[in-house]
């Protein structure tokens, strides 16, 4: 069951993070149903990702409030484990409430991450909210990856 949160001293709202069981993936399947999380985070298969690390964000009220995941990155083939891919997301219900970057720092600061060097989180350019999240994290822009698309 989920612990009670720790207050946050900086107003943001607190959050425990525990990894996913398959009762929480079911749950927040119809997450991805909104059109912004389709859009910037892509359907709900992405979840089931090879090697991914999967967790629910619950907040003081018990409630589940975000979902994040990390995949670890490769390098010519091989896996770097102190390197990981986030993605995430809040329900609708809670977004714009600072769930976003307690859930973020609740990950940077996880027992399972404690390993980890680099977080890097892909965003699209026009996805200010998620842009806001990680630079309230700590993160900053370290580079631009201009595609091609027929």
């Amino acid at each position: 069951m989920v612990s009670e949160p720790l207050a946050s001293s900086d107003g943001e709202p607190s959050v425990v993070l525990l990894h996913a069981t398959e009762e929480d993936l079911a749950a927040i399947e119809p997450w991805f149903d909104d059109p912004d999380t389709l859009k910037y985070l892509g359907a709900f298969t992405t979840v089931r990702a090879p090697g991914a690390r999967r967790y629910i964000a619950w907040n003081p009220n018990r409630e589940r409030v975000a979902f994040i995941m990390t995949t670890p990155a490769e390098a010519a083939g091989k896996v770097l484990y102190n390197q990981v891919a986030v993605g995430y997301t809040v329900t609708v219900n809670h977004r714009s409430k600072g769930y976003g970057a307690a859930t973020v720092r609740a990950l940077i600061n996880h027992p399972d991450t404690q390993d980890v060097k680099i977080f890097e989180a892909g965003i699209h350019a026009g996805n200010e909210g998620s842009i806001k999240v990680v630079e309230q994290s700590g993160f900053g822009l370290s580079s631009l990856t201009y595609k091609f698309r027929r």
